[in-house]
């Protein structure tokens, strides 16, 4: 068995996000178009200002479900 690097659920959790941020503005990756989706919805939820673009494409996600 290979060596097994332990990380803390925070180190995790930060590796993950950074990961999401560096794709989430690619539109050629399709996999995190849900993720971008729910990020701008949970802007919409809090009451934190969303621009029209972010508002189209959230509607846009919503639509297709």
């Amino acid at each position: 068995m290979g060596h097994t690097e332990k990380r803390s659920v925070a180190e995790f959790y930060r590796d993950y996000e950074t990961t999401i941020e560096n794709h989430i503005g690619n539109p050629d990756s399709e996999i995190f178009d849900g993720v971008r989706a729910i990020l701008i919805g949970n802007k919409i939820k809090l009451g934190q200002a969303v621009t029209e673009q972010e508002r189209l494409y959230w509607e846009q996600g919503m639509s297709n479900r």
